[in-house]
């Protein structure tokens, strides 16, 4: 039922699994020489994430994700096929932008995840008993960048697996 009234359809499991097993890089844990800079189209693309949670539900977020990283899987975006690639990236435009969200951040890891041919679980969570939602995406269930690892406060609500 909590799904359906925040706008997430899908089996109505009593508990879903966390897809990540750990976390491959933090604030506390990356250190200066993670962020290498970030490119325009890649600040760009975060600042229009992060308002794309004002007019397009999650999973058709997802979806478009998924198409626009099928049209760009022939420039991987400087070879960031591997977790910790993806991580400096990541980390490079949250810092580049000056704010973190769990909600882009979230969507660009899955693009650049799929851009480079992995596949990905994009997770929502609640924190209860409160109302409070967390967003975050695994690659072969590492989550690349978190900023501070306390995703797994949140129990998972939805996920799904991007090719």
């Amino acid at each position: 039922m909590f799904r359906q009234v925040i706008g997430l359809s899908g089996p109505d499991d009593a508990a879903l699994a966390d897809p990540s097993d750990r976390v491959g890089w933090s604030l506390a844990s990356q250190g200066d020489d993670l962020r290498p800079g970030s490119g325009w189209r890649m600040r760009l693309a975060y600042h229009l994430l992060h308002h794309s949670r004002h007019g397009l539900p999650f999973r058709l977020s997802a979806k478009l994700i998924g198409l626009a990283a099928s049209r760009s899987a022939s420039h991987p975006h400087g070879g960031q096929n591997t977790v910790e690639a993806i991580a400096r990236a990541v980390a490079a435009t949250e810092d580049a932008v000056g704010f973190s969200d769990c909600y882009p951040r979230a969507l660009l890891t899955a693009w650049l995840a799929l851009a480079a041919g992995n596949s990905c679980v994009l997770a929502i969570g609640v924190l209860a008993p409160t109302r409070k939602l967390h967003a975050w995406c695994t690659v072969a269930g590492v989550l690349p960048f978190e900023p501070v690892a306390e995703h797994y406060l949140y129990q998972p609500a939805w996920t799904i697996t991007l090719p």
